[in-house]
């Protein structure tokens, strides 16, 4: 019958027909399709979520403060440790570096299971194998393959061990006790038996693979789930699917802390860098310091000088303000100088500005904290090992962020100094108002001047080592822990609604529909051809 002139409702009632008339593959394809469903519900391991939520303090140790005004005006600007913080962070938590380093921590490189079944069913193990593998650290970042070890251990407790690179045979080796060590071209390699083996039923077979660890950190950044709730929140959330809760556990715990311990290696960088400079600038102040008390008390040997304070006390009191903005000019000038000299000098060119040695000016603050979130983000990018293409990108970057930062020293060291020269032109027209004054007494004002000036900074900069101290003995860590790690109620695999939905839709729908689709268009392709 030629099917070319039939409408498409005759054609889909054709098809109908042909199904009633192949009932039976629909039978046997839902009867096979719930068999090998029910065998999978039975057998797959089951996969449990586990969660955890942690808060993100905002430590001001390793920055330092730089004041109310300061902080408001970055956060305005979105350079603060606002919004975008917690992103930053969350990347850093699940970065390759960071991962790599749970899985150094956690071994996770060695990957034990319990073969069944010929093979066909391997049960992982991690902490519950009962033969460990003990193997030179150094050897993992060597390997650019894996290392499959299958074992066979016979009810003697007497095992036979295959040992493979890639798809080469390193060798065959019979292990007559526990531990035993082997010696392959690549290295050595110990088994011995773990506080699991009494547990384990002999005979068994054992498969271990050991990888080298950017391979395995790989595996493990897509497994973590690290996320955060919203940008304005502090809480970061992770879950992991597996079905190792405990595994799972130790996972998350690990990760938070070695971001923690990361966290806490920073701070002691930028503390020890920081305080060694500090010393050296005390160390130059202080002789300053002594240079101005020494030429004071030769002043008063020289001019017989006993109670000089109380004969320039009238001219303390009617210049007070103008010593005021002298002293605080002079000082601002040289704290930026501080600065500019420490960005100058190439032996900190990737060092952080200390915080604490900021001037008030809004502006000097604002350029020193970008240009400590780059050396940051390059101290970082530097840690975990990245690409060379990339840091050299972000040293340009900060090379750039140095030259600005200069240039923006000195034109505010400039407008400071002019700012300086009108005051002191302020100050020799009281001067000359009191001339009476004698000239001698004008010369110990100005050494007084010095002196207060060195004095000024010395105290400033021990306040700041303090303050330094005081915050680099800080114990608490960065991330704290809000919810333990727990398991999540809802089994996440297998599910026996999902499985036998699955199974059903397959067997008694699309299988069998498919296959009598497909036999009906072969049948009228050949008729066509004949």
């Amino acid at each position: 019958m030629n099917t070319s002139h039939k409408s498409e409702k005759e054609q889909i009632l054709d098809f109908i027909r042909i199904c009633f008339r192949n009932w039976y593959y629909f039978v046997i394809s839902g009867t096979v399709c719930l068999v090998i469903a029910i065998i999978y519900q039975k057998t797959a391991p089951p996969v449990f979520e586990v969660k955890s939520q942690v808060a993100l303090r905002h430590d001001e140790s390793l920055s330092g403060s730089v004041g109310k005004q300061s902080s408001g005006l970055l956060s305005a600007m979105g350079l603060g440790r606002g919004s975008e913080s917690i992103e930053d962070e969350t990347l850093k938590m699940y970065s390759h570096g960071n991962i790599k380093q749970v899985v150094k921590a956690l071994d996770l490189n060695k990957i034990y299971s319990l073969s069944k079944c010929w093979g066909l069913l391997k049960k992982p193990l991690y902490d519950q194998s009962p033969v460990l593998l003990d193997v030179d650290p150094t050897l993992a970042d060597t390997l650019t393959q894996t290392v499959q070890f299958t074992l066979h251990i016979n009810e003697a407790g007497k095992g036979k061990l295959k040992i493979k690179y890639g798809k080469t045979v390193l060798g065959r080796f019979n292990i007559e006790e526990f531990p035993s060590t082997i010696s392959t071209i690549i290295g050595d390699f110990t088994l011995s038996r773990s506080p699991e083996y009494g547990v384990y039923k002999k005979p068994l077979n054992l498969k271990i693979n050991y990888t080298n660890y950017d391979y395995i950190a790989q595996i493990y950044q897509k497994l973590i789930g690290v996320e955060f709730y919203k940008k304005t929140s502090d809480l970061i959330s992770f879950s992991i699917k597996d079905p190792n809760p405990n595994m799972s556990k130790k996972l998350i715990l690990t990760t938070i802390d070695v971001y923690n311990k990361n966290w806490d290696a920073d701070k002691e960088y930028v503390y020890e860098s920081t305080v060694n400079y500090i010393d050296q600038r005390l160390a130059e102040n202080t002789l300053a310091l002594a240079d101005a008390d020494r030429q004071i008390q030769q002043f008063k040997d020289q001019y017989n000088l006993t109670d000089i304070e109380a004969d320039v006390k009238f001219y303390f009191v009617q210049s007070a303000e103008i010593q005021k903005e002298l002293l605080s000019t002079s000082t601002q000038i040289q704290l930026m100088e501080i600065i500019r000299t420490f960005i100058q000098d190439e032996a900190n060119r990737y060092s952080s500005i200390p915080f604490s040695l900021s001037s008030d000016n809004q502006t000097v603050n604002t350029f020193i904290e970008k240009y400590n979130e780059a050396v940051g983000r390059r101290n970082i990018a530097r840690r975990n090992q990245s690409q060379s293409a990339l840091l050299s990108e972000i040293e340009e970057l900060l090379d750039s962020q140095r030259k600005t930062m200069i240039l923006s020293l000195n034109k505010e060291i400039e407008g400071m100094e002019a700012t300086l020269v009108a005051i002191k032109r302020k100050d020799a027209e009281v001067n000359r108002k009191i001339g009476a004054v004698p000239s001698v007494e004008r010369e110990y004002i100005n050494l007084k001047r010095e002196q207060e000036l060195q004095q000024t900074i010395y105290i400033f900069l021990l306040e700041k080592r303090e303050e330094l101290g005081i915050r680099s003995a800080s114990l608490m860590p960065k991330l704290k822990i809000i919810n333990e790690p727990y398991i999540v109620n809802k089994l996440v695999s297998p599910r026996a609604f999902k499985t036998l939905l699955t199974a059903f839709l397959l067997g008694v729908i699309v299988i069998p529909v498919a296959l009598i689709y497909g036999m009906s268009s072969v049948r009228t392709l050949r008729k066509r051809n004949e």
